[in-house]
């Protein structure tokens, strides 16, 4: 809904086109409904000779269809580095996207009422099946998009169909490679309906998949829809289509190339333009032409085709009324080429995805950037996402009553039963009340008087369980034995290594290093600052006995500073204390969780030339004024 809270259909807004077309439909061709209902008959009553029967018809393969471990890896060995390279700098960014949207979900249990608990679990589907194209060229961003996502999701199992062609010798090795690195199963050699099919009937992998997804063409799509309900999809894709909404601080020929670059996915896909400079407007519709027709073909085909048929560029009179029109249109791709891009990203509400600023353009978002591309066409993005982790994963709800809760349901249900009709349900409820207790004893005589104390009302040792994908990583690096940060020059990042870098981003420091206990991240902070052997270290006099063990460990002293009654240290003996003993460094310790006036601390630190390491055992998560514990001084442990 618009600011205002006015729905944009209500709007009234002062459009003026200076080019207006057609808007292509997610309707599909009834001749290419009926070609895909009988190609899908023909495939679950003919099984795999039928698949490979069309297979040959369609792609000319008349090879295996399963590709082999030794095939992934020639295919692999076939690539120029630089191309194994960029597979892996684009595969990083979407599986760390994949995996932040997986940590976004939660499992839960919550009493609603006295007696009644809910709560909803994680499970991620058995098998997904991936749909890689591959017409002129390899869609690796396609492969590394679909597979990772499933991947990162925990499916057990992951599926991949792309077009198998004789003139390269079955499948494209980039699709090969990128699959495998993405976490694919098995990749089967099938393109077009035969390869949505075969994944949804389970042909030559015994497992039907639960879930399909991926681009493909118009056979494709069709084929998902006809199968939605049997199998869960993505989305069905209609033309790509891409909007870049634009002020008069946006540079026409930028704006004009990105939509000409997103014309060339096909003759049929729509690009928009909508701005509040009418000078803008002019330039970019005069450019985009040129732009087109400067392509090399068959780009220059398509773009021509598609800017000539489906491009728009539209006037407006200001940026509410451009972003009502954005949110008519839905686009797949949403770019804001305009000042002040946090208001557009709060605005903004239809969209397959959206892409802020002038650096920011589509083709990171295809590509590298790490937000997946598979995303809603033909307005769908006013009810629909992209294709996400959550795709993959079920999110199931379950409850448990007490016999006392149930009773305090059954009448109410029952109720509510009889008013729909419903006398089936009624009795059922019915049953809940009349039931007798199976127990012959009152609990209540079982329990011994307790003494009038005041009760806390706390859980201090319950935590949710941990996600089934959780446990299985965890299980994973177990066998894998990778449990240390060493030896990772020329291999890959190591889990250990990304917590570091996800924690220091935490606490925005430049560094993280991850140790086996908090003393040793202590002795190491005291070594890294240059404490000498025998060298006197100031710290609590309140503490714990790792803290003075990574004082003699590193070499120093200890120096005891007393503290407050709140457990605070006294910053009138700190100073005491370091002129007694011509310490040059303060361990400082946060004990159970009691942060000092930080402010007050430091104005004595930096008058007695003292460097602080930080002891934040006890405030992980704490801060002094909202900045992190551990961020005051040279190090935090």
């Amino acid at each position: 809904m618009p600011s205002g809270g006015v729905p944009w259909e209500h709007q009234t807004v002062t459009r003026r086109y200076l080019k207006e077309a057609s808007r292509p439909l997610n309707v599909a061709d009834p001749a290419v409904g009926r070609r895909v209902a009988e190609l899908l008959v023909a495939l679950e009553a003919g099984g795999e000779a039928a698949a490979v029967t069309l297979a040959a018809e369609f792609d000319g393969w008349n090879g295996p269809i399963e590709v082999t471990a030794d095939e992934i890896a020639s295919a692999t060995g076939s690539l120029p580095s630089t191309v194994i390279d960029d597979i892996a700098f684009a595969h990083r960014h979407i599986r760390d996207f994949a995996r932040a949207q997986r940590d976004s979900m939660a499992e839960f249990a919550v009493e609603l009422s006295p007696g009644l608990v809910a709560g909803q679990r994680l499970v991620p589907v058995e098998v997904a099946g991936c749909y890689v194209p591959a017409g002129r060229f390899a869609h690796v961003a396609s492969a590394l998009m679909s597979v990772t996502t499933a991947s990162v999701a925990g499916v057990d199992q992951v599926f991949v169909a792309s077009p198998a062609r004789p003139g390269r010798g079955g499948v494209h090795p980039a699709i090969l490679h990128s699959a495998h690195l993405a976490g694919a199963d098995r990749v089967l050699g099938l393109g077009g309906v035969q390869g949505i099919g075969a994944l949804a009937y389970g042909l030559f992998t015994g497992r039907p998949a639960d879930v399909i997804v991926g681009p493909g063409n118009s056979l494709v799509a069709e084929a998902k829809r006809q199968l939605f309900g049997r199998v869960g999809i993505d989305v069905v894709a209609g033309p790509t289509e891409s909007m870049v909404v634009a002020d008069g601080t946006a540079d026409p020929a930028t704006v004009a190339t990105d939509l000409i670059g997103q014309a060339e996915h096909g003759p049929d896909s729509p690009v928009w333009l909508v701005t509040t400079s009418a000078d803008l407007a002019s330039e970019v519709a005069r450019l985009a032409q040129v732009h087109a027709e400067d392509l090399p073909d068959p780009a220059r085909s398509s773009a021509v085709a598609a800017w000539r048929d489906h491009g728009e560029v539209i006037v407006v009179e200001s940026r509410d009324e451009a972003a009502a029109v954005c949110d008519e249109y839905a686009p797949e791709h949403l770019q804001v080429m305009a000042a002040d891009p946090d208001w557009w990203r709060a605005r903004l509400r239809n969209y397959g995805s959206l892409f802020l600023g002038e650096r920011t353009n589509v083709t990171f978002g295809d590509k590298t950037s790490g937000p997946n591309h598979i995303l809603p066409t033909g307005r769908a993005a006013r009810y629909s996402g992209g294709l996400n982790v959550h795709r993959f994963v079920k999110q199931l709800t379950w409850q448990e009553m007490t016999p006392e809760a149930a009773a305090a349901h059954a009448p109410v249900a029952a109720r509510i039963s009889r008013l729909e009709g419903m006398e089936g349900h009624a009795r059922s409820a019915d049953l809940r009340v009349a039931r007798p207790t199976d127990d012959a004893v009152d609990p209540s005589e079982l329990v011994l008087p307790m003494p009038d104390l005041p009760m806390v009302d706390l859980d201090f040792t319950g935590q949710p369980p941990i996600p089934e994908a959780g446990v299985r990583r965890a299980n994973e690096l177990m066998a894998l034995g990778r449990l240390f940060r060493y030896g990772e020059t020329g291999a890959r990042e190591l889990d250990v290594a990304g917590l570091e870098a996800d924690f220091a981003a935490l606490v925005g420091r430049r560094y993280c290093v991850a140790f086996n206990s908090c003393g040793a991240s202590l002795a190491a902070a005291l070594m890294a600052v240059g404490v000498e052997p025998g060298e006197p270290v100031l710290m609590n006099a309140f503490t714990l006995a790792p803290v003075p063990g990574a004082v003699a460990h590193a070499g120093g002293t200890p120096v005891f500073v007393g503290i407050t009654p709140d457990y605070r240290i006294d910053l009138d003996d700190l100073e005491a204390a370091a002129e007694r003993s011509g310490s040059r460094v303060l361990l400082l310790s946060h004990m159970r969780g009691h942060v000092p006036d930080m402010d007050a601390l430091g104005e004595v630190t930096d008058a007695l030339g003292l460097m602080v390491v930080e002891d934040c055992a006890h405030t992980m998560g704490a801060g002094w004024k909202g900045r992190p514990t551990g961020t005051f001084g040279m190090a935090g442990c």
